[in-house]
């Protein structure tokens, strides 16, 4: 992945240059450019040459929340801008949450029309302080959970939160990295906010990452129940419906139990590139997990072949 939270090179100058420059190839990088800067540059390139329609959510006029929308595939993302360096935005987009760059086209889009603007550079710089706390996924090479404390917090939620700090990720802006399993503390995070009256706002994909940590707990305590003899038991070839190789089953066996946030990186922006092997076991999250059946193994990112578990009674704990 691109260095998270470097600056796009150029600033306006960089964008400008992006739209008049000839169209960068698709299919193979410019010599002399890494994978993760070609791919960047491309979206960037795609980007800036679009006519999307683009809303403003929010109250401030750079770092704001903004909706964007393509006339012609009737297509709309909300776009966070929270700074000019990959990795410090968000969008709704599927690209955006797979790619492992930090940005996205539609990203790159509302970089290159607020960069247009007289003052752009300054604000899209400034530490950006609202009134409330969030907490949101940062997607990367390494998916984390991220939180930002406002000044007005209350105490006692802000104790609660900074004791499942892992790292400071941006010390100016009050920005924490949270340790992975923290997102089951979130009801009572929530209730330390409203019994203070703070507005905590959570992303809709942290919600989505408890339900990962749920189904990849599940397959664990299946694997573990059914199959004590690891990837060799021959228990574990009665559950798959596809038939898999040994080190897919070796694959499956070891990552059981990881969410996807906690297994490191699986590539830049190509079909599971830098995890190949272990591919079509790489997505233990996302299904939905019932009481009494295993959960299937969701599709591994950029359309990699996966094996499904079958149901299996009396899975659940």
């Amino acid at each position: 992945m691109a260095e998270a939270g470097k600056a796009h090179d150029g600033g306006r100058d960089g964008a400008r240059k992006a739209r008049k420059a000839p169209p960068m190839s698709r299919n193979r990088p410019p010599e002399g450019m890494d994978l993760p800067a070609w791919q960047v540059a491309l979206r960037r390139q795609f980007g800036v040459r679009q006519n999307f329609a683009m809303e403003n959510l929010g109250e401030q006029e750079f770092l704001s929340d903004f909706r964007v929308r393509n006339p012609g595939s009737g297509g709309a993302y909300t776009v966070t801008i929270r700074g000019p360096g990959l990795g410090m935005n968000r969008c709704t987009c599927g690209d955006f949450r797979s790619n492992e760059l930090g940005t996205c086209k539609h990203i790159e889009f509302v970089l290159d029309r607020l960069q247009r603007k007289r003052g752009a550079a300054s604000m899209l710089k400034a530490a950006y302080r609202p009134r409330y706390s969030e907490i949101w996924v940062s997607y990367g090479a390494r998916r984390e959970i991220r939180l930002r404390l406002a000044k007005e917090a209350p105490e006692r939620l802000r104790q609660a939160l900074l004791q499942r700090v892992a790292r400071s990720a941006d010390v100016r802006e009050s920005t924490f990295a949270l340790e992975i399993d923290a997102v089951s503390e979130l009801e009572s995070w929530l209730a330390l906010a409203r019994a203070a009256g703070h507005s905590l706002r959570i992303s809709h994909d942290v919600h989505a990452m408890v339900g990962e940590q749920a189904a990849a707990q599940a397959l664990a305590n299946v694997l573990a129940r059914s199959c004590p003899l690891g990837a060799a038991d021959p228990a574990l070839r009665d559950l798959l419906q596809l038939p898999l190789l040994p080190y897919q089953r070796e694959g499956l066996v070891r990552r059981a139990g990881r969410p996807r946030a906690d297994r490191g990186r699986h590539g830049t922006g190509q079909d599971g590139a830098g995890d190949r092997r272990c591919a079509p076991v790489a997505a233990a999250c996302g299904a939905t997990t019932r009481a009494d059946r295993v959960p299937n193994l969701a599709q591994a990112p950029m359309g990699a072949r996966t094996a499904a578990l079958r149901s299996h009674r009396g899975a659940g704990d």
